[in-house]
């Protein structure tokens, strides 16, 4: 009885590290999109003007900003 308990022990320290893995991954993803959201405000803030000297244009600020999401 005892190694089931054990077991069981076990088991409930893997699902809650599971979890707490999880939503820490959770957190990284919504700082990572709310960082990359203000960048692409501050993006699109800027004259058509100021875009061209970095190379870019209004369409291309999705692209630059979420690289190999879109």
């Amino acid at each position: 009885m005892a190694h089931a308990t054990a077991s069981n022990t076990k088991t409930a320290g893997n699902i809650f590290s599971r979890t707490l893995n999880a939503f820490g991954k959770f957190l990284l993803a919504a700082a990572e999109s709310d960082s990359r959201l203000n960048k692409m405000r501050a993006l699109q803030d800027l004259s058509d003007e100021e875009l061209a000297k970095m190379g870019l244009n209004r369409d291309d600020i999705p692209r630059y900003v979420f690289p190999g999401y879109l």
